[in-house]
């Protein structure tokens, strides 16, 4: 009976977690579950978000999951032009942090102020402070 309840609490707390996370910043949550993905896994999740428009942070992502870098370094670079919003901005630079492209990244943010609300999800990856 202990270790059901022990059990129990820690499922709880996983899945608070995890809704907290998906809450917070949908897209660092994504990169983060990805690293952890069987590669069969990823390829499938990959496929569907590679239909998803050219415009969502989605297609980039996918393009990286499914280990299409330069790809998705070209889907992110044209993003530059097409982010019109704060966090739009952030969810592809974090992107192009995750797919190791730092200068990239640097890029996608420039437009982003450093007082905004959307900056602390970009920087706990950036800093290596966010969990992975």
């Amino acid at each position: 009976m202990r270790y059901f309840n022990g059990l129990v609490k820690n499922l709880c707390l996983v899945g608070n977690t995890a809704l907290d996370h998906v809450g917070d910043d949908p897209m660092l949550f994504a990169v983060q579950v990805s690293r952890r993905l069987p590669a069969s896994m990823a390829q499938a999740v990959a496929a569907l978000g590679r239909k998803t428009p050219a415009t969502s942070s989605w297609h980039p992502f996918s393009l990286f999951l499914a280990g299409d870098v330069d790809a998705a370094s070209e889907c992110l670079s044209r993003g530059i032009f097409r982010a019109r919003s704060s966090k739009k901005s952030v969810r592809l630079g974090q992107i192009a942090l995750a797919a190791n492209l730092p200068e990239l990244a640097d890029e996608l943010v420039s437009s982003v102020p450093s007082g905004s609300q959307d900056w602390p999800p970009l920087n706990r990856v950036a800093d290596g402070t966010a969990a992975t």
